[in-house]
């Protein structure tokens, strides 16, 4: 099971740490219900690629002692089973949704930004475009929580969907993380 936790720097301190890193304890196991804390079960390495270069990260694997189910710990600048930043897939989509980017010319601009890790192609954005279109009801459901953001609430529209993303992030919320604790899925996971 994947959980996905506010680690307190970025990525480089974090890739810089490896298996030093602040890793914050988990308690508790959602298949059991073990309440009490999972001890740390090993490491395993993912390759992510943000606008400033690739990466080989750290993932941290706790494990319940009591039925055996693992969960691995990602940090909030991860998408699960996405190998680029989370900073690299919402950008792409603003790009795309709110400025009107071609694909070529988003592709050619993530790549200016990163020539020597980035394979970016038009599948890549496609799938993500397609990805947060199939997710806009699960998106919706979570703004509803806030008052602040039930204007167009009903909106069926994905840029309005973005802007509301947009703002979260402008008033500091990492909506990867809130996203993933307030829904019963992560972002941009399979509907």
């Amino acid at each position: 099971m994947i959980n996905i936790v506010k680690m307190p720097y970025g990525i480089k301190k974090y890739n810089k740490l490896c298996k030093f890193n602040q890793f914050p304890n988990k308690y508790g196991c959602e298949a059991c219900g073990f309440e009490g804390k999972l001890y740390r079960h090993g490491f395993y390495y993912r390759n992510l690629i943000t606008f400033k270069g690739a990466y080989k990260v750290v993932i941290l694997r706790c494990k319940c002692q009591s039925c055996g189910k693992t969960y691995s710990i990602i940090p909030s600048f991860i998408i699960p089973y996405r190998q680029y930043a989370y900073e690299v897939i919402l950008t792409s989509i603003i790009m795309m949704l709110k400025l009107g980017y071609s694909f070529s010319k988003i592709i050619t601009l993530i790549k200016s930004l990163n020539i020597s890790y980035s394979s970016l192609n038009t599948t890549d954005l496609s799938f993500w475009k397609n990805r947060l279109v199939s997710s806009l009801s699960s998106i919706r459901l979570f703004f509803a929580q806030y008052k602040f953001y039930n204007s167009n609430i009903n909106s069926k529209l994905p840029i309005d969907i973005i802007k509301k993303i947009i703002i979260f992030c402008r008033l500091r919320h990492d909506f990867n993380l809130d996203y993933f604790l307030h829904m019963p899925k992560y972002f941009f996971c399979k509907l």
